[in-house]
């Protein structure tokens, strides 16, 4: 990630140890106007997500998308359902 080698090299050029970025902060959802499609503001540092579903909130959840990427900016995403 270009982020970490940066940060990095800025911890090195100065002769500190570099550190890891805290965890990031889970992301938003967003209002679903489309069954078929969610969307969401992303979090800051994340570089991925894993989406996961459920008939309940405290049921089994089953993955249904991984390794999801930003698709639109620097902050929005959408995962597109199939038909």
């Amino acid at each position: 990630m270009i982020l970490t080698a940066v940060s990095n090299a800025a911890f090195q050029i100065r002769g500190l140890t570099p550190v890891a970025p805290a965890t990031p902060s889970a992301p938003v959802l967003l209002p679903i106007t489309n069954a078929a499609a969610i969307s969401w503001k992303g979090a800051a540092w994340a570089s991925s997500y894993t989406i996961a579903r459920s008939t309940s909130a405290t049921g089994t959840f089953t993955q249904i998308g991984t390794g999801l990427r930003k698709t639109r900016g620097l902050v929005w995403s959408t995962l597109h359902f199939p038909n």
